[in-house]
């Protein structure tokens, strides 16, 4: 009689397998949730794309209107229209991981979820989801505001030691930064699941990442470096459209162009994030039996505690 050989496969209702993920298990249960589901998953970052833009660009106008530049200088205040747009897509993609955690939750038990019932269950933690995204924003404005004005009155002194000496704090800057963001990056999946607070959910961040940092580091890094790839092809494109059509309409282009990349990147770092909620969760408390009672009826997992 033939013999199974090796470990009992693991059991997989939906886009990953219910047990500790790898960083390819991550990645292609990324791919498989925002490519099967893609009405939701690219609706919800077409709101928060253009709640991101709007608030980006109503920024843009205030900087000009006290600046030397002023508002109506049109060429002006269309060349930082893409800068805007992503710099506000770093924002966007902290409340984008809090609307996805639902729907990504129901693509791991193969039960895909559309608009409304997405946003039935997660209307009731939208204000947790924006004090949770307000809570990393301040905490991130905190930590990066002195290291930016470091870096900048180094960079405004004269001499090749004091050069070398910013691109070794700079790139400490960029570790620590780089550790901080994966320990905090849980925090909004956590309030919209959890019914957590802001700071509490900030707490439970740090204690699910406590131990996955490479790993989740690595995700992040991954998908990145693929949407750069991205970027870059599409950045060309514009280019050359942008070239044949300059102007006015070159900057609309670009701007438009920014806020798609924008759109991409966040969905895949968002959908990303929420899986690696669920990751730490399976690692941590065993989160995947009560994934597999969820199957048989044995009540809803993800809801709010």
């Amino acid at each position: 009689m033939p013999r199974h050989v090796g470990p009992p496969p693991t059991h997989k209702p939906g886009i990953i397998a219910l047990r500790p993920l790898n960083v390819g298990d991550l990645i292609s249960g990324t791919f498989a949730a925002v490519f099967g589901n893609p009405r939701v998953y690219f609706g919800w970052s077409a709101v928060v794309s253009a709640v991101a833009t709007v608030g980006g660009l109503l920024v843009l106008v205030v900087v000009r209107l006290v600046s030397d530049a002023g508002l109506f200088d049109v060429r002006a205040w269309l060349a930082g229209g893409p800068d805007a747009v992503s710099d506000a897509a770093w924002v966007g993609r902290w409340m984008l991981a809090g609307l996805v955690a639902y729907p990504v939750a129901r693509d791991v038990v193969g039960a895909r979820s559309g608009w409304v019932e997405s946003w039935r269950f997660m209307r009731g933690s939208i204000w947790r989801i924006l004090g949770g995204t307000a809570l990393l924003g301040l905490v991130t404005l905190v930590c990066l505001t002195p290291a930016v004005v470091v870096i900048e009155l180094g960079l405004d002194s004269v001499g090749v030691a004091t050069f070398v000496a910013v691109l070794i704090v700079t790139a400490v800057l960029v570790l620590a930064y780089s550790w901080l963001y994966i320990r905090m990056s849980l925090t909004v999946p956590a309030a919209a699941v959890e019914g957590l607070g802001p700071v509490a959910a900030l707490a439970r961040s740090v204690t699910l990442t406590r131990r996955s940092f490479g790993r989740y580091f690595a995700v992040v890094l991954l998908l990145n470096l693929i949407t750069v790839v991205i970027e870059f092809v599409l950045s060309q494109v514009v280019d050359a459209v942008t070239g044949l059509s300059g102007g006015v309409l070159g900057g609309v282009i670009a701007i438009v162009a920014a806020t798609l990349v924008a759109a991409l990147i966040q969905t895949l770092i968002a959908v990303a994030t929420a899986l690696m909620h669920v990751d730490a969760r399976i690692r941590t408390e065993g989160f995947d039996i009560e994934l597999n009672q969820s199957l048989s009826g044995g009540g809803t997992p993800w809801a709010p505690r």
